[in-house]
C-alpha cells in the first residue's frame, strides 16, 4: 500500500501535493520522507539540498521560471550569435577565454576572460510553442561572469553589454520568441529575474501577489495565478506592463553599460567602450 501512495505522490502536480500535505497527516509524513523528497527533487530539477516538503515548495516558487530539465551548458566550442534572421557575431569559447568576431570576419574584435559561462538554451514553454526550442538553438546568446566581487556580468547577444547583479546568478535561459528573436533572462540566488532584452529586473517577491491575472496570448485569453506563468517575458509584457502598481512594486532598472553594438540593418558597428 505504501508503494501505491508513493506512486500517487510522485505522479501528482505541485498543487495536488500541497493539498495532500495540508489535509492528510499520512501524506504529510510521506512528503517529508527523504526518499520522496529526493524523487521530487529530481522531478522538479532542484539542485540544492532539500530537507522538508516546505523547503521544496519554497524553492519551486522561488525559481519557478527555471525550465524542467535545466542543466547549465558550458562547453568549449564555436557559437553563432543570431536573432530574427540576422547574424551578429561568431564566438569561440576556450575556457577561461572567449573571443568575439563580427560575423563573417576572421579577426577577433573582443576577448574576455571569464570565471563562469552560461551558453543560452531555449526550452519548451509558452513563448517557444512555435517549436523555437531544442539543442539546435544553443549558443544564440551567452552570459559571462567576469568578476565575483563586485558581481559583474557580460551579456553577448544582438549587442554586448555589462551589468551588475543584485545576487549571484544561478540560471540563464534564452527563449526563442515567435519572430525568431532571443528573449534571454537570468535568475539570481534570491530569485530575482533579469530580463536582459528589456534591461529590467523583476523582484523575486512578485510571487507573493495573491491574485488571479487575466492575460491575452496570440490565441485568446485565460486566467492564471502568477506562478503558473512559465516564461517571464509573457508575464512582463501581458501583465506587469499593464499594471502600474506591479511596475512600481516589483520592477527596477538594470544598470548596464553597452560594450559593442552590431547593427545589421545599417551594416555598421558602434562601440561605446571596451572592457579589459
Amino acid at each position: 500500500m505504501q508503494d501505491l501512495y508513493d506512486l500517487i505522490l510522485l505522479d501528482s502536480d505541485l498543487e495536488t501535493l500541497i493539498n495532500f500535505y495540508s489535509t492528510n497527516k499520512y501524506f504529510r509524513n510521506r512528503l517529508n520522507n527523504p526518499f520522496i523528497l529526493n524523487e521530487l527533487k529530481i522531478k522538479y530539477n532542484i539542485l540544492q539540498d532539500i530537507y522538508t516538503f516546505q523547503n521544496l515548495v519554497e524553492y519551486i516558487y522561488k525559481y519557478w521560471f527555471v525550465p524542467y530539465g535545466y542543466t547549465n551548458l558550458t562547453q568549449n566550442g564555436q557559437y553563432k550569435i543570431e536573432s530574427n534572421g540576422f547574424d551578429y557575431y561568431n564566438v569561440i569559447v576556450q575556457k577561461p577565454y572567449i573571443n568575439i568576431y563580427n560575423y563573417g570576419e576572421t579577426k577577433s574584435k573582443l576577448s574576455f576572460r571569464f570565471q563562469k559561462i552560461w551558453i543560452g538554451q531555449s526550452f519548451k514553454n509558452s513563448m517557444t510553442i512555435h517549436e523555437g526550442y531544442g539543442p539546435e538553438f544553443n549558443g544564440r546568446t551567452i552570459l559571462l561572469l567576469t568578476n565575483d566581487y563586485p558581481l559583474q556580468y557580460i551579456y553577448i547577444g544582438q549587442y554586448i553589454f555589462s551589468f551588475a547583479s543584485l545576487y549571484p546568478i544561478l540560471y540563464y535561459v534564452s527563449s526563442i520568441g515567435p519572430s525568431d528573436t532571443n528573449d534571454p533572462y537570468a535568475i539570481d540566488k534570491q530569485g530575482n529575474i533579469y530580463l536582459l532584452l528589456e534591461n529590467v529586473i523583476i523582484k523575486y517577491n512578485i510571487i507573493d501577489e495573491d491574485l488571479s491575472l487575466t492575460y491575452h496570448e496570440h490565441y485568446g485569453g485565460t486566467d492564471k495565478h502568477i506562478y503558473e506563468f512559465d516564461e517571464p517575458y509573457i508575464l512582463y509584457y501581458n501583465v506587469i506592463l499593464n499594471n502600474q502598481n506591479l511596475i512600481d512594486k516589483y520592477v527596477i532598472p538594470l544598470n548596464s553599460t553597452v560594450i559593442d553594438y552590431n547593427d545589421p540593418f545599417l551594416n555598421e558597428v558602434k562601440s561605446t567602450c571596451i572592457l579589459q
